[in-house]
This record gives structure tokens, C-alpha cells and sequence, in this order.
């Protein structure tokens, strides 16, 4: 989760608010997925930051206010439910299969491991920084 909120600063430092936020939306999910208050306020202030420099000041103000205000997304809003949906769904991709013969444990694989861009707004590293 840290690691969003962090690539969000990286971003924004090279002006790259866009991806910023993106970052800061993915952050603002797995607050929610972790029922982790702090950190949705935490998003919310930085959503509001970049959004101010992307123009976008309705967008801005929105998360300004949230993050003002302490106001958190309510747990059973659709919102939140389809945000923590997707993460689960991603979380569930790279899950660990295990076969049982008579309960005994025979084999244990893994399915494929999800890419960071089945998260939504991927991002390519590489063309950011360079190879």
C-alpha cells in the first residue's frame, strides 16, 4: 500500500501529475480494502494536490473537502464496494492452489501472478524512467 503512496510523491515531484493521482486513487482502494481511515485521508489530501495541478478544480475541491472535513467513504457505498471488489478479484489471481488426495497435501502451485496494470493504471516503469 505504501509503495502507491510513494510512487504518487515520485511522480509528482517530476511533474507527472497524472500518474500521481493514479497512484493516489490505487492508494485510496487499498485504504478502503483495509478499512485503514488514516490513510483514505491521506489520499484524499494528495488527490486533492494533484488534481489542482491538473486543472481540475471540482475534482480538487471534492477531495480537498473530504480530507477537510474527515468525511470517509461509507462502508456499504457502491463505490467503495466495487473499489474493494477489484482488489480482491486481483489479490484472488495470484492465490495458491493446493490438491488434497484422501487429506493429504499433493501438490501446491500457483496460478499466474497479476501485473501491476490489472490493478488499473498501469504503469510502465520503463518508459518513465528510462531502461
Amino acid at each position: 500500500m505504501i509503495n502507491y503512496k510513494q510512487m504518487g510523491y515520485l511522480f509528482r515531484l517530476m511533474k507527472q501529475h497524472k500518474k500521481a493521482a493514479n497512484c493516489f486513487k490505487k492508494f485510496l482502494q487499498l485504504a478502503w480494502y483495509n478499512d485503514d481511515v488514516e490513510a483514505e485521508y491521506q489520499a484524499y489530501e494528495n488527490l486533492a494536490i494533484d488534481n489542482f495541478y491538473l486543472g481540475l478544480m471540482q475534482k480538487a475541491t471534492f477531495y480537498d473537502n473530504k480530507f477537510k472535513y474527515g468525511e470517509s467513504e461509507d462502508a456499504d457505498s457502491i463505490v467503495r464496494k466495487v473499489a474493494v471488489g477489484i482488489i480482491k478479484k486481483g489479490l484472488n489471481a495470484g492465490a495458491e492452489k493446493q490438491t488434497f488426495v484422501n487429506g493429504k497435501l499433493v501438490k501446491t502451485s500457483f496460478d499466474k501472478m497479476p501485473s501491476p496494470s490489472s490493478f488499473g493504471g498501469g504503469i510502465d516503469i520503463n518508459a518513465t524512467f528510462g531502461k
